[in-house]
């Protein structure tokens, strides 16, 4: 036994009891002599020693020394090799178990025998990967678990060695990525019980967690290139794993990865939908997660645009948790009622000091300090410096050790002007225009009241739904007379109040209260006033109460908001104007106490910190972090110079509250590359200095903020200057080659042109006031060119037809060219982008170049060649071609005008109408032809297509190619004869043509009779079709709608349903008034079965939605002129679709069914009615 001791306490020894080899031998040398990986992998301590646990030791030295060998895995099989043949030695030696105290020695062989398993299953990785056989043994696997009949040998097996190689495969998250998520979408859904979720759960999550820390510092602070942008795929997706996989284990959903997951998705997509940060934010501030918004199959057929597409659109709602969450670490985060605080700490004297330094996205984040800002920080300030020395400041205060501060002894009264907290303490039946407070500061001191006009410029009569007792408000002194009875006022900051928080454009509804000669005003349902001017559009029997959707034109910096009169509120509304003012005085006020707080607040105890964990959670400083994450991707996408240093120097103070030095060194230098771009704006010197060779190196995001200053900063040497401006003219990222092209024209032009060099130094302030997200190839520009209009259509190819299988047929698809084209020449004329896909982003033509062995000219000559044997000479001359390089995609526009005659295509009139081409009937041809009677010859298009490239807000999210249109002086009309009969004028802003059906189709059998609406207001039945010229719609009646309904939709959003019979028991060829009502135009008309549906597609500030509904929603009526029944009771921006779907159709459609007034209906984008999206688009456009 002696012996045998000395030979398992002897290393060397040991192994050649083992018969290990010399390389072995070499291995464990070397190893003893370099320093442990980890202090359980110590092993020489106790060999020294003789104890024989070193063997244990040394185990776990080889098994940390095969995980570093990364890519060398022929040295790690090595490693794996010598530590299997110990394994099996104690496993196969009994007598090593006698060596150890007899509690320990059944230990001993169970142990070796669950450690050589996995051994085997790392040996299997291992040689896979030296092999390079690791994507073929994937694709077996794979398709043997989706082939029916085929059941695995050993699934346990398999499984166990998919799950480690997927941690060691380095293609795990680039080009392996699908094939796992396959697996382990098998392995989860169909053979649960060889592993249960939480295995494969913790599997992604291993992954997820070793990778995202680089991650996220790559895609902050260094350069997008194609394989980080590959990698953060493959991290989404699997992100996204684990998140089903949570939800079939029922755990939930780590909050971190989820604002990680979102956070990729914003980063990564070139469109940057502003909907995708909103959820962030929301998720944020809700400190909760909705449920995966996609399935298994749409994260392994994975498609960027088209998942965040989904997931920005989803509709379901984030469940809100609503208890209260802090973190202390230097300064105090509170989050709480969907608000984020941060102050410097939580002591409740130390509060009462503290002031708002700024808020931040409609007051969801909010800073305070103890500095009183000299200056609104959200201010513009092209002409004044940039507020650093406020926020250095601040952040000296969030630094500081927690210290009370002590009351003054002695306190003055503070001079007129000044800005002080104050808290309500009374509200007095008998005086309830006052709310009486006291002064609540370290320096100041006194007592007063604020009046009911000190509050708001509308006039109120009680403060007693304004203000409650203990609420604290920043106010301004305004009267000191009387130390005991000062005067407060909080009008100005209402009004500065008011400036930040609305915006022109928006909408609101609003209540008259005042009807002037020159002015109208008005209270918002938000609480604030308005004015209007009035108009001759207004309504005429406009009085006081009543309340009316308005829309913001105007919102001055000290309150005053202009708007305009949009239409009528819906029935039943009311606007309680002093509940309305109290909601927005709430928003201003600092600190609302709970009703069981009302006490005097200086007998309140400070609660205890256990007091605290009971009632609020603790925010982990990783969610904090994804706050700065989020931060800086609103800093990427804002325009305004200002908020985007705020938003830095807020990212920055998020730093050092949670102790992230290397965050703070990052956000130090984009903090001064602003301030340096701040100079320059006000004409100072520019210090390129700022951003030295170190910072670029560190930070290799800061690269091109140091190349940008490099080009500000020159001035020494005129034509080494515009070498350089030259040199840079073609820099690979679009900026930095504008700015030079800018700058080089300004140096050009100099003094001698001074217009010229006005107008270049507005276009380089614009240019650096956004700061574009490098695109995956470094010089992508983000480009979507809307929706498709009655001006402007998508096609992308020329020679492959859709639903073709991409068979070539170049005359098939030029037949849809040339419809197109003859559909813009017969209507207002448009611009048709070819290399456009439907939904507006740009794919290029190059497979079609590809295919036609063509260049651009080429290209063009082919289609002209087409226009010329179709549609004539004339008209080829007229349009122009344009073409523009999209990142290397190469975009071809066709500017189309409108002809001065009626053109057809193959003996088919076609014209274009809203965002489809169709063709007309006879009686639309003769009003088309007598039209065009009186338009001037038609002229050649000279404006270039590309040429007024603009970028629209990022509420728009799209970015459009306005383009202007040429539109024709129609011809003076010739006088009337002298007998002739005067006809009524139709009235300007009067449609000519009202819409019907599109899937009205005429038929052979005979119509019982003809309803047509005439331009002079009145209808007509007839027996025979009409003909009318002045005629704006006809409508056959057959048989099968004798027991029908004609419906009537206007652009107001009502709609009107009345009986064919009533129209049939009408006199046939008499004239009668008033067709239809006449407040609002009307849109739509058409016959309808009982069993019909109504579809309706609207356009609003959110988006388009679109639903369908009963016909016998609608209230039936015998009168042609009354408004109906209101389709929307909310504000629904514009009707832009509306037509009439049979029982089959509407059955096809059920999931978009709303017959309730209260809803837009369902998001046209959202991913849930994509079929049925699809199915009208197809079923409207005539593809059906």
């Amino acid at each position: 036994m002696d012996n045998l001791l000395e030979t398992y306490t002897d290393g060397h020894a040991f192994l050649h009891s083992l018969h290990a080899s010399e390389e072995q031998m070499a291995m464990f040398d070397e190893l003893s002599a370099a320093p442990p990986a980890r202090p359980d992998a110590d092993f020489m301590p106790m060999l020294q020693a003789g104890s024989v646990a070193w063997i244990f030791s040394f185990l776990k030295a080889l098994d940390y020394a095969c995980d570093a060998c990364a890519t060398d895995h022929e040295r790690a099989l090595k490693y794996l090799t010598l530590y299997i043949r110990i394994e099996e030695f104690l496993l196969e030696d009994t007598r090593f178990p006698s060596l150890f105290p007899e509690g320990k020695q059944a230990i001993i062989p169970v142990r070796a025998e669950q450690k050589l398993h996995e051994a085997a299953v790392r040996r299997k990785v291992l040689t896979l990967l030296r092999d390079g056989q690791t994507e073929t043994f994937l694709a077996d696997l794979a398709d043997r678990t989706e082939t029916p009949g085929i059941q695995l040998y050993r699934p346990e097996r398999q499984a166990e060695v998919l799950a480690e190689l997927f941690l060691h495969d380095p293609q795990a998250l680039t080009a392996s990525t699908t094939t796992y998520l396959r697996l382990f979408k098998h392995f989860a859904e169909q053979d649960p019980a060889i592993f249960p979720i939480d295995y494969w759960l913790d599997t992604c999550e291993a992954m997820v967690a070793r990778e995202c820390d680089a991650m996220d510092a790559a895609l902050l602070t260094e350069l997008i290139t194609p394989e980080i942008r590959q990698r953060a795929e493959g991290l989404v997706r699997i992100a996204g794993a684990t998140f089903l996989l949570c939800k079939a284990a029922d755990r939930e959903i780590d909050m971190v990865r989820r604002l990680m997951f979102y956070r990729y998705l914003c980063v990564l997509d070139e469109r940057h939908l502003p909907p995708l940060k909103n959820l962030m934010l929301s998720t944020f501030l809700k400190h909760n997660s909705r449920p995966p918004e996609y399935t298994w199959d749409e994260l392994i057929g994975f498609s960027l645009p088209t998942f965040v597409g989904k997931i920005a659109y989803f509709t379901e709602n984030i469940p809100e948790d609503r208890r209260p969450y802090t973190f202390e670490g230097k300064g105090v985060v509170t989050l709480a009622e969907r608000r984020i605080t941060l102050a410097p700490f939580a002591d409740p004297l130390g509060r009462r000091r503290m002031h708002k330094l700024l808020t931040l996205w409609d007051g969801s984040l909010r800073i305070n300090s103890y500095q009183k800002p000299t200056a609104d920080l959200t201010a513009g300030a092209a002409d004044a410096d940039l507020p650093a020395k406020t926020w250095e400041e601040a952040a000296g205060d969030f630094i500081k050790e927690k210290t009370i501060y002590l009351r003054h002894e002695t306190k003055e009264v503070p001079p007129v002007g000044t800005q002080v907290k104050i808290r309500i303490k009374t509200m007095h039946p008998a005086y309830p225009s006052l709310a009486f407070a006291s002064i609540e500061d370290d320096t100041y001191e006194g007592n007063g009241a604020i009046h009911v006009s000190q509050v708001s410029r509308i006039k109120l009569t009680s403060l007693a739904d304004i203000f409650a007792e203990g609420d604290l408000v920043t106010a301004r002194v305004i009267d000191t007379t009387d130390p005991k009875r000062m005067g407060f006022s909080i009008l100005e900051e209402i009004s500065n109040t008011i400036a930040t928080r609305f915006h022109p454009g928006e909408y609101t509804y609003a209540r008259l209260i005042v009807k002037n000669k020159n002015s109208y005003r008005w209270v918002s349902e938000k609480g604030y006033p308005l004015y209007t001017v009035p108009s001759p559009d207004e309504p005429e029997d406009l009085a006081p109460d009543d309340i009316y959707l308005l829309r913001l034109t105007n919102v001055n910096r000290t309150g005053y908001v202009r708007a305009v009169i949009e239409e009528e509120a819906p029935e039943g509304m009311e606007i309680d104007t002093e509940k309305a003012v109290g909601d927005l005085v709430s928003y201003y006020v600092d600190e609302r106490l709970p009703e069981d707080e009302l006490e005097e607040y200086d007998d309140k105890e400070t609660p205890t910190d256990a007091d605290e964990e009971e009632t609020a959670g603790t925010l982990d400083p990783e969610y904090l972090r994804q706050l700065i994450y989020l931060i800086d991707l609103y800093t990427e996408s804002t325009s305004d110079h200002i908020l985007r240093f705020n938003l830095c120097q807020t990212a920055r103070l998020l730093a050092v509250m949670i102790s992230s030095p290397e965050l703070v060194a990052y956000y130090d230098q984009r903090i001064r590359y602003l301030a340096e771009l701040h100079n320059y704006i006000n004409s100072r010197p520019v210090n390129v200095g700022v951003i030295d060779d170190e910072a670029v190196s560190r930070y290799p995001r800061l690269t091109y903020a140091r190349t940008i200053l490099s080009l500000l900063a020159l001035r020494d040497d005129p034509e080494a200057d515009i070498d350089t401006l030259r040199e840079h003219m073609h820099s690979g990222r679009k900026q930095i080659a504008d700015l030079a092209r800018l700058l080089l024209i300004a140096r050009l032009a100099d003094k001698a042109y001074p217009d010229i060099t006005t107008i270049v130094d507005a276009e380089v302030r614009s240019l650096l006031a956004i700061e574009v997200e490098e695109d995956p190839d470094g010089e992508a520009e983000e480009i979507d060119f809307g929706r498709e209009t009655n001006t402007r259509e998508f096609k992308s190819t020329i020679v492959f037809p859709p639903n073709n299988d991409r068979i070539p047929d170049v005359d098939r698809q030029m037949e849809r060219i040339l419809m197109a084209i003859c559909g813009f020449l017969n209507a207002e004329g448009g611009i048709l982008f070819i290399g456009v896909n439907d939904i507006g982003y740009p794919k290029g033509i190059e497979p079609d170049l590809t295919y036609l062995h063509a260049n651009v000219d080429k290209y063009q000559l082919i289609i002209r060649n087409y226009i010329v044997k179709e549609l004539g000479k004339d008209i080829n001359g007229l349009i122009r071609f344009d073409f523009h390089d999209f990142s290397g995609k190469i975009v071809c526009a066709i500017s189309v005008p409108a002809y001065h005659e009626v053109v057809f295509y193959r003996d088919i009139v076609w014209q274009r109408q809203g965002n489809s081409t169709r063709p007309l009937d006879l009686p639309d041809i003769r009003l088309l032809k007598e039209r065009r009677k009186n338009l001037l010859p038609s002229r050649r298009i000279t404006a270039p297509a590309f040429g007024d490239l603009k970028e629209q807000g990022e509420s728009d999210v799209q970015k459009v190619f306005p383009v202007s249109i040429p539109t024709y002086t129609p011809a003076p009309p010739t006088k009337p004869r002298p007998n002739s009969k005067a006809e009524r004028s139709a009235q300007p802003d009067e449609p000519d043509r009202i819409a019907t059906s599109t899937l009205f189709a005429l038929r052979e059998q005979e119509a019982t009779a003809y309803f047509s609406i005439l331009r002079s207001g009145r209808f007509v039945i007839t027996h025979e079709e009409p003909h009318r010229s002045d005629a704006r719609i006809t409508l056959p009646i057959y048989d099968d709608y004798l027991d029908g309904f004609l419906i009537y939709v206007y652009e107001n959003g009502y709609a009107n349903r009345i009986a064919v019979s009533t129209l049939l028991s009408k006199k046939v060829n008499y004239e009668y008034t008033n067709a239809m009502f006449d407040k609002s135009p009307l849109r739509f008309a058409a016959f309808v079965r009982p069993d019909d549906t109504l579809y309706l597609k609207v356009s609003s500030k959110s988006g388009d939605f679109i639903r369908t509904l009963a016909i016998q929603v609608i209230k039936l009526n015998t009168d042609l002129s009354l408004r109906g029944t209101p389709l929307y009771t909310i504000p629904f921006g514009r009707i832009v679709q509306v037509d009439i779907l049979n029982e089959e159709q509407s059955h096809e459609v059920e999931n978009i069914r709303s017959d309730v007034p209260t809803t837009l209906g369902t998001p046209a984008q959202s991913f849930s009615i994509i079929r049925t999206a699809m199915y009208l688009s197809n079923l409207l456009n005539g593809d059906r």
